[in-house]
């Protein structure tokens, strides 16, 4: 009687409804890949970001290092933003890029 009202205690428990989630997924019935107009309209939103993220991190890079120019009345510091800017763009391009690819 006692080891009956353990195990009903014990499967009331709430590692067991972890253990359930872990071991029985819940069936996704949603389609991962839109189809259709939508589909497509994602598709060229993802490349266009592509297509956009380097020139766009570059510019901001040369920018921010213009503005720092001018307020350290200097005349090398946009180089540098223009490296930084165009490392952060191509690390994020990969970075789409990989995601896309999985």
């Amino acid at each position: 009687m006692r080891a009956m009202a353990l195990a009903a205690c014990w499967r009331n428990l709430p590692h067991t409804t972890i253990m359930k989630s872990v071991l029985e997924p819940e069936k996704n019935t949603a389609d991962p890949k839109p189809h259709g107009a939508r589909g497509s309209m994602v598709q060229i939103a993802r490349y266009s970001q592509l297509a956009l993220a380097l020139p766009a991190a570059t510019v901001a890079g040369w920018f921010f290092g213009s503005l720092i120019d001018r307020w350290l009345h200097d005349n090398w510091v946009y180089l540098f933003g223009l490296l930084l800017g165009g490392a952060g763009g191509l690390v994020e391009l990969v970075r789409l890029a990989s995601k896309d690819t999985s």
